[in-house]
């Protein structure tokens, strides 16, 4: 079975957006689309105890993508740099 659901959202300041992803399987497709001049993280944890993990690629500054093909419980996606309000993220 695929799980076809989507969440897209914005990264408006330099907190980071947490996404619970627990109840999908593997893979899940994940991309980010930084604003002109803003840097941003995208991290996975397997579960709430476990430490964050950089996913597949580094800090991204221009649109990235990429499929973590595991099971994870949670991403975080945090602006690290910049000072844009529309950096945008999605997972499906």
């Amino acid at each position: 079975m695929i799980d076809t659901s989507a969440v897209k959202g914005t990264l408006v300041d330099s907190n980071p957006v947490v996404v619970n992803v627990s109840g999908r399987r593997p893979p899940v497709a994940v991309w980010v689309n930084p604003e002109a001049g803003d840097t941003v993280r995208v991290e996975y944890q397997i579960d709430s105890a476990a430490p964050w993990r950089a996913w597949g690629q580094d800090d991204v500054t221009a649109y990235a993508d990429d499929v973590i093909d595991r099971p994870i419980g949670r991403l975080r996606f945090t602006r690290i740099s910049g000072a844009g309000t529309t950096s945008a993220f999605g997972v499906r």
